[in-house]
């Protein structure tokens, strides 16, 4: 089939993969009212194929076609979710824990020491499964089944509204008042490294090497910053106006924050920074509602809340460079295929500033991964990478290229 040369102005014209991109979120999955909490999962299977699933009010969801379409598999409303092992684990808000065995398809609730308490966090450090609960501080457990202990010293509080690694670290967050807990290195205590006080209620953190982020709700919500690992904190510039910030994610140099609109009829939940949190904006077009949580997977992103679930792709997304110093440290230098318009084969060349790894996969416009290579950790510099779409028909398909937590996307016009 023959290409027109104004699909090919078209497509040569969006090849570049840096330039702010607002695009619009889609409904996928429709339902009525909101929720007080949502959760989200991506992940890739044994066979290579991502799955994603979702909390919803209408219960726990699972799509494999990339956010499009879902399918209903438990009416329980889940908090959070993690994996461990070949195991997946769902938070619950009434019945503490469910687990699955079967990619997500089948969800028993496990008859543990979690049972009717209120899981609201969940996450893996180590080889070892943590849960965050409402009133009963953190538990963990060595494989999520048998016998949970419950973490307890040096928690002033039990409202565990939080779980993140970073560095080998976790972390947890006291809602009421607003703090924050590093595990030691035994694993059997808990130090307290930043205090917001009365009054700031925290929903979710976010924890990078250059910064500290905290999103509250109450009296003093909204979104805090601290540039020195928690010892003081500021609130960016948000043009948006959010007063509830529930979940945190980062994308390609980008940060986003889901949560509930404080001004303005147009924004309803999802604010985005492309100057490592300096500033805030809304990025909510095509929503109706609130959100409560964001997911990244490798065609689109997700966004789960009120109303249901919506998706975006994540060729629309692109970062803004910034050049302050100690703040965003781009992976990713360049990113550039040839020869293009592609006949067969084509070589995808990327400049890396730091060692890392490096996983590329190529999709049609629907999202479907056609090839894929990695993770395989590569030195800084140049490398190069051979593909062949000879098997493949002519059309338009989107490179993605993800090293550390770093996501390009380049556009390939594939002409035969």
């Amino acid at each position: 089939m023959r290409i027109t040369t104004l699909l090919i102005a078209m497509l040569l014209a969006g090849i570049s993969s840096t330039g702010a991109c607002f695009g619009q979120w889609q409904k996928a999955y429709q339902t009525f009212g909101g929720i007080e909490y949502s959760a989200i999962l991506v992940y890739t299977d044994h066979s290579d194929k991502e799955i994603i699933l979702a909390s919803t009010s209408f219960g726990l969801v699972k799509s494999t076609d990339n956010g499009v379409t879902w399918q209903h598999k438990s009416h329980d409303e889940i908090s959070s979710f993690s994996r461990h092992g070949r195991a997946l684990f769902a938070g619950s808000i009434k019945y503490g824990i469910r687990r699955s065995t079967d990619e997500g398809e089948t969800w028993p609730l496990l008859n543990n020491e979690l049972f009717w308490d209120s899981v609201r966090c969940l996450a893996v450090h180590g080889n070892r499964l943590y849960a965050g609960t409402e009133t009963k501080g953190v538990w963990v457990s060595d494989d999520g089944v048998s016998e949970w202990t419950r973490i307890s010293w040096g928690l002033e509080y039990d409202n565990i509204s939080a779980l993140q690694t970073h560095n080998g670290t976790l972390y947890c967050a006291v809602q009421t008042p607003g703090s924050l807990y590093r595990l030691n290195e035994r694993g059997d205590s808990w130090e307290n490294v930043a205090v917001l006080g009365t009054g700031y209620h925290i929903w979710s953190f976010l924890i990078t090497d250059q910064i500290w982020l905290v999103g509250t709700g109450g009296l003093k919500g909204g979104i805090y910053i601290s540039d020195d690992e928690g010892n003081t904190w500021r609130k960016p510039v948000n043009k948006a106006g959010m007063s509830l910030c529930k979940h945190f994610v980062q994308h390609d140099g980008i940060l986003w924050a889901a949560g509930s609109a404080g001004v303005g009829m147009d924004t309803f939940g999802i604010i985005r920074s492309d100057d490592n949190g300096e500033t805030w904006t809304n990025d909510s077009k095509g929503l109706l509602y609130t959100q409560d949580a964001l997911g990244i997977g490798r065609v689109n992103m997700i966004s789960a809340g009120g109303g249901g679930l919506y998706y975006r792709s994540l060729s629309e997304i692109t970062s803004v460079r910034y050049d302050g110093p100690d703040k965003l440290r781009h992976v990713i230098s360049s990113l550039k295929i040839s020869p293009h318009p592609v006949r067969n084969h084509f070589s995808l060349s990327v400049s890396l500033e730091k060692r890392t790894g490096v996983e590329v996969w190529i999709s049609d416009l629907l999202g479907r991964v056609i090839q894929s290579t990695g993770p395989v950790e590569y030195d800084s510099g140049t490398h190069a990478f051979q593909y062949d779409l000879s098997s493949h028909p002519g059309g338009i398909y989107i490179c993605h290229l993800r090293a550390g937590d770093e996501v390009r996307t380049v556009k390939i016009l594939h002409w035969k």
